[in-house]
């Protein structure tokens, strides 16, 4: 279904002197793999060619910098007493700022709040070309029946959906929807490389050629804390002298896996970093990279560590089996596995050798296959795709 038949016919078509006008919305721009990708992809876009609007839910608190060139839809925080008009007044924001605008095209940028609040905007201010982004798995977001209606509710105004992984396409698909993309993610190859110097050991005091193991991962229950947290203890009792990092957002999640850390008697060898401003310091410090997500759309945080000339363990859910080939750029295992994932983690460290190619394997296909500008170059050809589309079938509905 084509959104806006009516009032939004006169904005579809673009001059060839004009910039496509171009209104990305996003929720929030809190630290995380989709909002740095958001980012990227907003800093990367042809300014000769696009006229891009970026519009926030919410302000950042972790990253201020961010809000900076947005605007901002509502207040933060959140509260629970007034969620409702504060979700109201966000749509009614978007759908003003949508009116004086009048993009050619419209982009919520992630799944849930991002697209419910998008979707109804764009029922009061209609634009030739609806696009949504699915980037997680529905088993990692939808807690409840009225969030699964919501979205349903919500996609029915697009015009297509991107995904980044063929994971997601299929999910999508399965679910109905049948027109979708996919666009791999971009990995700033240059700022996640191996080489780089790292303090982070010395800090923490680890200064006796331990072996470090480590995750970066806001603590969502699907990104599996706590099997690495069990893993680790099978790790620790077998080799006292290996070391554990993890790092990410609290979302929920971490004093739980603090507590499983403390029972297991594990705290003088984990270190948790939270936030995730910057991961590429960890990665510096890290000898295996182990991600034991039970959901993944693809996984940034393990591109970025294969970027970093890091052999991986990863989960074969999700996207991750796209990220790597396993043994040629890391190891597979299954997902709630912590023997397997420790076997594997103790293959790696065992062999120098395999550690080597492994990670050299897996920096080579992050620079061929996920650069940022590759990704910024697509999501560009398919918005001049996107619009054309548009243009041919308003001809044919009014011939």
């Amino acid at each position: 279904m084509l959104s806006g038949l009516t009032s939004a016919v006169e904005m579809s078509a673009v001059r060839p002197s004009e910039r496509i006008r171009l209104a990305l919305v996003i929720h929030s721009l809190e630290s995380g793999g989709a909002e740095r990708q958001f980012l990227q992809l907003v800093t990367g876009l042809d300014r000769t060619k696009f006229d891009p609007l970026i519009l926030v839910g919410r302000p950042s608190r972790e990253r201020p910098e961010a809000n900076v060139g947005c605007e901002i839809l509502g207040p933060a925080p959140f509260f629970r007493a007034t969620a409702g008009l504060q979700f109201a007044g966000r749509i009614f924001s978007l759908a003003s700022h949508l009116r004086r605008f009048r993009p050619h095209i419209l982009h919520a940028f992630l799944e849930e709040r991002t697209l419910w609040m998008t979707a109804a905007a764009e029922r009061f201010s209609p634009v030739p070309v609806f696009l949504g982004n699915r980037r997680a798995s529905v088993n990692s977001y939808h807690h409840n029946g009225l969030q699964r209606l919501l979205e349903r509710a919500s996609m029915r105004r697009l015009d297509a959906m991107l995904t980044i992984s063929h994971a997601l396409e299929d999910e999508v698909k399965a679910d109905g929807f049948q027109r979708v993309t996919t666009i791999p993610i971009g990995v700033d190859t240059l700022h996640f490389r191996p080489g780089r110097g790292c303090d982070l050991r010395s800090d923490i005091g680890w200064i006796n050629n331990e072996k470090v193991i480590g995750m970066v991962a806001n603590f969502w229950e699907c990104k599996g804390h706590e099997n690495f947290v069990r893993t680790a203890a099978i790790l620790h009792a077998r080799h006292p002298g290996y070391r554990f990092l993890l790092m990410g957002n609290d979302r929920g999640r971490l004093a739980g896996v603090r507590r499983q850390i403390a029972e297991r008697g594990l705290d003088g060898v984990f270190h948790i970093v939270e936030g995730s401003l910057d991961a590429a310091p960890m990665y510096a410090a890290m000898d295996v990279y182990l991600c034991t997500s039970e959901s993944e759309g693809f996984g940034n945080a393990v591109l970025e560590a294969m970027a970093s000339g890091l052999p991986v363990v990863a989960t074969g859910v999700g996207g991750l089996v796209e990220a790597l080939q396993d043994g040629e750029e890391g190891l597979l295992i299954p997902a709630k596995a912590p023997e397997m994932a420790a076997r594997a983690v103790e293959q790696l460290l065992g062999n120098d050798e395999l550690a080597r190619r492994l990670g050299t394997a897996a920096r080579r296909r992050v620079v061929e296959r996920h650069s940022v500008e590759a990704m910024v170059r697509a999501h560009e050809e398919y918005y001049v795709s996107a619009l054309r589309e548009r243009g041919k079938a308003r001809k044919k509905t009014s011939e």
